[in-house]
């Protein structure tokens, strides 16, 4: 899981990095390759939800709806989502790397 964001931008890049999949990484940029928004309709809302929220439950459902298994916390998060919500990351998911103002957590099973 990262932040969603513009085309041709430094979003997306843990998965474009390393070839895991993420709920949305592009949105334009995914309609344009597949001609309507309607195949990812909703996964906007449900990546923002995942970070924004302080209900734990709420953002352990949605991890496990996608099959999250990592979760990127940076900059991009923050500034798309705001920090209040991201203390819940680590009641679900256990620190694998921190460097800088960077943090993954592996989302517990």
């Amino acid at each position: 899981l990262e932040a969603v964001g513009d085309s041709w931008s430094a979003f997306g890049r843990i998965s474009g990095s390393t070839g895991l999949p993420t709920v949305l990484g592009w949105p334009w940029h995914e309609q344009q390759w597949r001609g309507s928004r309607k195949p990812f309709e909703g996964r906007e809302e449900d990546v923002s939800t995942m970070y924004a929220t302080l209900d734990s439950s709420e953002a352990a459902l949605l991890l496990d709806k996608y099959d999250i298994q990592y979760v990127v916390v940076g900059p991009r998060e923050r500034a798309s989502y705001g920090t209040q919500g991201l203390a819940k990351f680590t009641r679900l998911g256990d620190e694998v790397f921190s460097q800088g103002n960077v943090t993954m957590y592996r989302v517990r099973e």
